[in-house]
């Protein structure tokens, strides 16, 4: 009785808080996406992370300008359709817009109801450690190959794509049960769960938080105020060194 207390307290209180974030609308009941995307209740618990402190940090995949003061903080799902979606406005809009004054943060929340999600992050971890191009170029392939990439196919697929693109496939797969690599993603998991973070993609700008489905225009225009801000502060500060 207390669980399904618990569970019907988190089904009430989630959409009440993506109203009030005032970002996206409550997800409607017959929405089939809302299944897809969501992270289900979880049993209350302090995580365990084996080895992680051990395994040291693996950095996360950065995209745009790293050294930029703007950080864009953007939780995904390689094997989220709606995160795919936001590749693709990454791809065509906003990077080349906001690219040289942005850094675009990606963390990894894969969801434990998508079959390959976690392996997939773990490989991108792998080649971030690499080669950070590479790794923009294998998050933009298998986001792009969703729909035909099933829990007994993501392995094939891995290796064609480390194959074709110069890698040892042994060592590649051999990557995805590297503890450093597979604790990163976890560490990832576990932080986001803790910051309140249930659907993919969620992406921080500033104090605002845009969840799976929400307006590229509206994200465009908060991005707008933090660049605009950020230049009107460094001329300002430069005009007060004079």
């Amino acid at each position: 009785m207390i669980l399904r207390h618990a569970f019907l307290g988190f089904v009430v209180m989630l959409p009440m808080a993506r109203i009030l974030a005032g970002e996206s609308q409550p997800p409607r009941a017959d929405d089939p996406k809302d299944k897809c995307c969501v992270l289900e209740p979880m049993i209350p618990g302090k995580p365990h992370l084996e080895g992680a402190a051990a395994a040291g940090w693996v950095a996360r995949h950065v995209e745009g300008n790293p050294q930029s003061k703007i950080r864009v903080v953007i939780y995904e799902d390689l094997q989220c359709r709606d995160c795919a979606v936001l590749r693709k406005s990454l791809d065509e809009v906003l990077l080349p817009r906001f690219g040289k004054d942005v850094a675009f943060e990606f963390r990894d929340f894969p969801l434990p109801k998508h079959s390959w999600a976690r392996e997939a992050a773990i490989a991108g971890r792998y080649f971030q450690s690499v080669d950070s191009k590479i790794a923009s170029v294998f998050r933009r392939h298998i986001q792009g190959g969703i729909a035909s990439v099933s829990a007994q196919e993501f392995r094939p697929a891995l290796v064609k794509f480390a194959t074709n693109h110069g890698f040892d496939p042994e060592k590649v797969l051999k990557a995805i049960a590297d503890p450093a690599f597979s604790n990163a993603v976890d560490a990832d998991f576990q932080q986001g769960v803790a910051a309140g973070i249930r659907r993919t993609p969620t992406v921080l700008i500033g104090d605002r938080t845009f969840v799976e489905n929400f307006d590229l225009g509206a994200l465009q225009q908060a991005l707008e105020v933090l660049v605009k801000g950020s230049i009107n502060n460094e001329t300002s500060q430069k005009g007060e060194h004079k």
